[in-house]
C-alpha cells in the first residue's frame, strides 16, 4: 500500500480496474484527484508512506517515509 497522510493512492485490495489509470498518472495527479484538495502553493513534494507484507511468511513490513518531489505546475 502506498499513501500520503490520509489517503490511500495505491493498494493491493483495490479492483484491478482501479490501478490502471493510477499507474498511468503521476503521483501528484493520483493524490490531488483522490483528495480534491490543492496543495499549498511552493509545495513541490508528497510525504509518502508504504507498507504490504512479505511473499515468503506474510510478515507485514513498514518503511521509513519517502519524500517524493515533482516539478510544481506553473
Amino acid at each position: 500500500m502506498v499513501s500520503c497522510g490520509k489517503v490511500c493512492l495505491y493498494n493491493a485490495y483495490l479492483p484491478k480496474n482501479a490501478h490502471g489509470p493510477r499507474l498511468q498518472q503521476k503521483v501528484e495527479d493520483v493524490m490531488l484527484s483522490i483528495s480534491k484538495e490543492e496543495l499549498p502553493k511552493g509545495r513541490y513534494y508528497l510525504v509518502l508512506e508504504v507498507s504490504g507484507e512479505t511473499i515468503d511468511d506474510g510478515m507485514d513490513y513498514v518503511i521509513p517515509p519517502i519524500k517524493y518531489c515533482f516539478k510544481p505546475s506553473k
